[in-house]
């Protein structure tokens, strides 16, 4: 028997995935990746422009949602703001801060979420060409369980 000190003993089991959470993270992974396929490559997607916003969580976001019309097009979504941008990302299921810390996310990050959820693809030199190195954070901070609960609107 070989000495190992205290610190290492229990370490292989944080790092290694056994059965069921293995399988989970597999399948949702592959969900993830089925979707942003199908939205980039499928038969019925625009670069520009699309009809509604579908999400997995949520099923085809309304027209309309709290006094806010969801956006149809690039230049639509551009012209949002970050408060806007985070209301059409909730609306759709997904977190507006990040769900680990409770901090929003910048513009950049949530034109690029909304981008991939609906499949379309901004012309070069139009969206990110003029980011800062380090973006300012406009969304007020929440705690990580009301970035995952959708308790505010």
């Amino acid at each position: 028997m070989t000495y190992r000190p205290k610190k290492f003993r229990f370490r292989h089991k944080r790092n290694v995935l056994w059965g069921r959470p293995l399988e989970n993270n597999r399948r949702n992974f592959t969900k993830f990746l089925n979707t942003l396929a199908v939205r980039l490559f499928g038969t019925h997607t625009s670069s520009t422009s699309w009809t509604t916003i579908y999400s997995p969580v949520t099923g085809p976001i309304p027209e309309r949602v709290n006094g806010l019309d969801m956006p149809t097009t690039v230049d639509e979504v551009l012209a949002l703001n970050d408060d806007q941008l985070g209301r059409v990302l909730r609306a759709a299921g997904a977190c507006s801060h990040n769900p680990g810390n409770g901090t929003g996310f910048n513009r950049f990050e949530m034109l690029g979420m909304i981008f991939a959820l609906t499949g379309s693809r901004p012309e070069d030199g139009t969206v990110w060409t003029n980011a800062p190195n380090v973006p300012v954070v406009v969304l007020p901070p929440r705690t990580a369980e009301q970035a995952v609960t959708m308790r505010f609107n």
